[in-house]
């Protein structure tokens, strides 16, 4: 436990010993705790070199405290630590590594539970297993979870899902969060829900290519299951996608570089449900394999302020979305990227409504590719969609016609599969700059071409 250092005794370990007493007698703001009932793991028997097998010291220490401290040291454990207390606070600049699937292990309802500042190495999966393993993981519990809980400036390394809370919040109680703060990910994942609020900031995931389907949250950044969401001022680098989430809650200033399979921000809900309310804002987002930013099933959405570059697909995908703001991104389509906006169409997707595209700036691909701007067949047509004061340039317009898109078209809104017209289609004060077009191109009909729009007023056109 820890102990003020002895006077006359303890001369070679003072300094540690007070440190270790100043950590657990006080608060973070420095005042003094109402009850000290932190223990330290190696009263009892945890020896912290990195080799004797810790793991019943440290299973020993959480069953009788409520706080745990781990001092300096690494400490081994080859099975995972179980939790069962509410209000566990489990704390200290120790570093565990372990051989087990997971470090610490869930599997009852808890409430307020808090890990802060601890290193945990998954030393199995960098010796080529346990793809799966997670640091923290907690089961599927039905009807409750891990709640009002924190796990705050930790470092977790070598973990495929890394932080797995499977079972947070009640479908029934809004109020309850599990909050992840100042987090380090290395070669890890996160993954939150289904219910409840769910707070993921100030993290820095790096470097992971699970084997797990993308359509499972594998290999995602964060990856939120359900329930209300902040996902905020995050950094996710070199990940299979960046961060996938249902279509309920706040995605802002996240860094999001190289999303290699899939797309940076993809946000999915239940088109029959119409998940309401997702605000996307002030992200950066930099080579995806499929979109920068997806929204499926949801209305009253806002993406605004967001710079997207190279987006391999498109800059931004809308399906079943309705109520839309889209205004004031910045988006470079440095590769091949096809569109600046493009909304999805098919025999089970409704039309897109009441969409605003407002005083966004739109980079052309080097290559040929297809429109900036299209709306595909869909099972019901368009409807209310304003593009606005948008800056367009470097675009390609001499590639613009093919099988799928249709002829000429920079903007194009389709018919319905039914072949009904779009309707309230607003195109205006729009500039398109630094058009490139063959020789030929110049005397065909309808050149340059907006489509599918029922009011076309005020645009103007600019070749090189």
């Amino acid at each position: 436990m820890a102990r003020l250092p002895i006077i006359g005794s303890d001369s070679d370990q003072w300094g540690m010993l007070l440190n270790d007493f100043l950590r657990v007698a006080h608060h973070e703001n420095g005042t003094l705790r109402g009850v000290m009932a932190a223990i330290n793991v190696k009263d009892f028997g945890a020896v912290g070199d990195g080799v004797a097998d810790d793991t019943v010291a440290i299973q020993q220490a959480t069953d009788v405290s409520r706080e745990v401290f781990f001092p300096s040291g690494t400490y081994r454990t080859t099975q995972p630590i179980n939790l069962s207390k509410n209000g566990q606070i489990i704390f200290g600049p120790g570093t565990i590594k372990t051989s087990a699937k997971f470090v610490f292990y869930i599997t009852v309802p808890l409430l307020n539970v808090i890990l802060r500042d601890l290193t945990m190495i998954n030393q199995g999966r960098l010796e080529g297993g346990y793809d799966d393993a997670a640091a923290i993981y907690s089961e599927a519990i039905e009807g409750a979870g891990v709640e009002h809980s924190h796990f705050l400036n930790l470092t977790i390394i070598g973990f495929g899902q890394g932080f797995s809370i499977s079972g947070t919040g009640r479908p029934d109680r809004s109020d309850f969060f599990t909050d992840l703060s100042r987090a380090t990910f290395s070669d890890s994942a996160t993954m939150l829900g289904p219910h409840g609020r769910n707070v993921i900031s100030g993290c820095r995931i790096l470097d992971t290519l699970s084997k797990k389907p993308i359509g499972t949250g594998g290999g995602h950044g964060i990856y939120v299951r359900g329930g209300y969401f902040q996902i905020t001022n995050n950094q996710i680098e070199n990940m299979q996608g960046g961060i996938l989430a249902p279509t309920y809650g706040v995605v802002s200033g996240n860094i999001i570089l190289n999303a290699w399979y899939d797309s940076g921000i993809y946000l999915t809900g239940d088109p029959k449900s119409w998940s309401a309310g997702v605000s996307i804002i002030g992200n950066y987002i930099e080579n995806t394999k499929v979109d920068g930013i997806a929204v499926s099933g949801s209305e009253q959405v806002t993406i605004v302020g967001n710079t997207i570059a190279n987006a391999r697909q498109g800059s931004i995908r809308l399906q079943n979305a309705w109520l839309v703001t889209i205004t004031g991104n910045t988006c470079l389509a440095m590769g091949n990227s096809d569109h600046f906006i493009r909304g999805y169409g098919s025999e089970a997707i409704q039309g897109s409504r009441e969409v605003l595209i407002s005083n966004n700036i739109f980079r052309g691909p080097t290559s040929k590719r297809s429109n900036p701007i299209v709306f595909a067949k869909a099972a019901a047509p368009h409807r209310g969609i304003v593009i606005s004061d948008n800056i367009f340039f470097d675009l390609d317009t001499s590639s613009l016609s093919n099988e799928f898109f249709g002829p000429y078209a920079i903007i194009n809104i389709q018919h319905s599969l039914t072949e009904e017209a779009a309707q309230g289609i607003i195109a205006q004060n729009n500039l398109f700059s630094s058009l490139a077009r063959l020789e030929e191109d110049q005397n065909k009909p309808g050149y340059p071409y907006i489509r599918g729009a029922t009011y076309i007023t005020g645009n103007l056109f600019l070749y090189k």
